[in-house]
């Protein structure tokens, strides 16, 4: 079903031609080039008939120019900005001319309605100003982003990618190293403009399963949290594991048990093919310690409905919330060690003094 990229998707960004060098003008039929070979920088070198040397990557153009074998270096805007001035490995060179711009974006296949449904989330994203900070963030001038016009998601009636996503569980990426969009902190997770915009967009799959607005099944449901959970274990989880941090995660595995499973009132067999699922998704990942903050459900129920904010869950009623209640005391029933319940009603001090009395038990191996 899934065929080659062949769709550019609308753009959320200009990428920028420019020249780098040590300031001031260049005379173009004296200055040598340094450019990445096949790149844009490349063509543009020859329809101009500038002097040129062909290097590797951009970052090598730029050791071209700092060493002095080049006089200037023609790069992307992204990398000038990221890479040269104050503050940087090259605090001396500066761009001093930008030459083209093209359209930046990101490829589906060609008819896929994964692209209706990107649009519409940087559409989202460019108008309440997510877009702009997390370019912010990452130092891409707001020049350089789009205006991403208002877009809804029109989801293929046949051989839709949205629906094969949602039945995978997990939404793959193709990205390349290349700082500011993506490239890898110290710690060896992956970030950058593009891979917080996909983390955007994976909670916005987490979103559309909690908007009581939105019809649901129970199986849409599943496979939309499992999603989310995948991006979320393989972008900050695992590589935070890895680097030998702790970690505290609202809900995980046994929320979808408890409210896609146990609460549904699903059968044994079900039960463990939903624990198959959330396994497949989490690459097996399990926490050590599950807190159970257990309270009387018509009490949370009326201080949820006095706020005024309920969900697609919340408004199913107080039999629903009993519901959940019975399945997560069944699961720490079942798995006492991992699950430990806490009496979510009794003074601050006191739930504190229980949670981090069974966290210090975890972390000093007690069991």
């Amino acid at each position: 079903m899934k065929k080659m990229i062949a769709m550019l998707l609308t753009a959320a960004m200009v990428m920028g031609l420019c020249v780098t060098g040590c300031g001031g003008k260049n005379d173009t039929k004296e200055t040598s080039y340094a450019v990445e070979a096949g790149s844009a920088a490349e063509e543009v070198a020859k329809e101009k008939g500038y002097k040129y040397n062909s290097v590797s990557s951009q970052a090598d153009a730029l050791m071209e120019v700092a060493s002095g074998t080049s006089n200037a270096a023609i790069i992307d805007l992204l990398m000038a900005g990221a890479m040269i001035g104050e503050g940087t490995s090259y605090p001396n060179l500066t761009y001093t001319e930008e030459l083209t711009e093209e359209e930046y974006g990101i490829g589906c296949r060609k008819g896929s309605d994964l692209a209706s449904y990107i649009n519409a989330v940087l559409a989202e994203s460019y108008a309440d100003g997510t877009m702009q900070k997390i370019a912010d963030k990452y130092g891409v001038r707001e020049e350089l982003l789009i205006k991403q016009d208002k877009s809804e998601y029109v989801a293929s009636e046949k051989d839709s990618d949205v629906a094969h996503i949602k039945e995978k569980g997990k939404l793959i990426v193709g990205i390349t190293e290349f700082a500011p969009m993506d490239y890898k902190d110290d710690d060896g997770n992956w970030i950058g403009f593009d891979a917080d915009m996909v983390k955007k967009l994976a909670e916005k799959v987490r979103a559309l399963v909690l908007d009581p607005e939105l019809p649901l099944t129970t199986a849409t449901q599943t496979l939309l949290y499992l999603a989310a959970r995948s991006e979320h274990v393989d972008k900050l989880l695992r590589p935070a594991l890895e680097s030998g941090k702790i970690i505290i995660c609202d809900r995980f595995s046994d929320s979808t048990l408890v409210y896609q499973g146990l609460a549904q009132g699903k059968a044994p067999e079900e039960i463990a093919q939903l624990r198959r699922l959330g396994s497949f998704a989490t690459g097996g990942l399990e926490p050590d310690l599950t807190l159970v903050f257990d309270a009387d459900p018509a009490k949370l129920l009326a201080r949820r409905q006095q706020r005024g904010v309920q969900d697609r869950y919340e408004q199913q009623g107080l039999d629903f919330q009993q519901r959940l209640r019975a399945g997560f005391l069944q699961l720490a029933e079942a798995e006492p060690q991992r699950l430990q319940v806490i009496d979510a009603l009794g003074s601050q001090q006191e739930v504190t003094a229980k949670v981090l009395q069974a966290i210090s038990r975890v972390i000093s191996g007690e069991k």
